[in-house]
């Protein structure tokens, strides 16, 4: 691996206390995009790592804790299926990232792991209605791009 910098580092050292790490990227002036947080050591436990798009980071970063949890009981989460293990009212569509042209938002797990599978939590409207929905509230389509296609139920 290559030398490692202090934000290497302090993911590392996340990994080695608690298992896991997070990382949230921001929508700038110059890149407006989506809010999104991921996970970097999920790999680690032989589960794919995942990302929440559209959730403020401190939200976002308590989604994916629900799922360490969840790993660490012996869940293991799949592409096109729901999950009642992560938010305690709603479910959550489980969708696998697709990542065409290698330009996966998860650049600081490749960067540590090299290339790994990656899982997109997708949230439901109050209604528990998706993105893939026809009735999905309109006001939330435009927060949560899916990264990859619903195949399931």
């Amino acid at each position: 691996m290559a030398r490692l910098d202090k934000v290497d580092r302090k993911v590392m050292d996340d990994i080695a206390r608690t298992g896991w790490s997070a990382i949230s990227v921001f929508p700038t002036e110059d890149d407006p995009g989506h809010y999104f947080t991921y996970s970097v050591g999920f790999s680690e436990h032989n589960h794919p790592d995942m990302i929440v798009v559209g959730m403020p980071p401190a939200t976002a970063h308590g989604v994916l804790h629900a799922c360490y949890q969840a790993i660490e009981r012996g869940t293991r989460f799949e592409p096109d299926t729901y999950s009642t293990e992560v938010l305690t009212t709603y479910r959550v569509g489980i969708v696998e990232v697709v990542d065409p042209l290698g330009e996966l938002p998860m650049s600081m797990v490749h960067h540590l792991f090299g290339k790994v599978e990656g899982l997109q939590v997708v949230w439901p409207d109050v209604q528990d209605r998706f993105p893939w929905d026809p009735d999905f509230d309109k006001r939330f389509k435009d927060r949560q791009p899916v990264l990859g296609i619903w195949s399931g139920p």
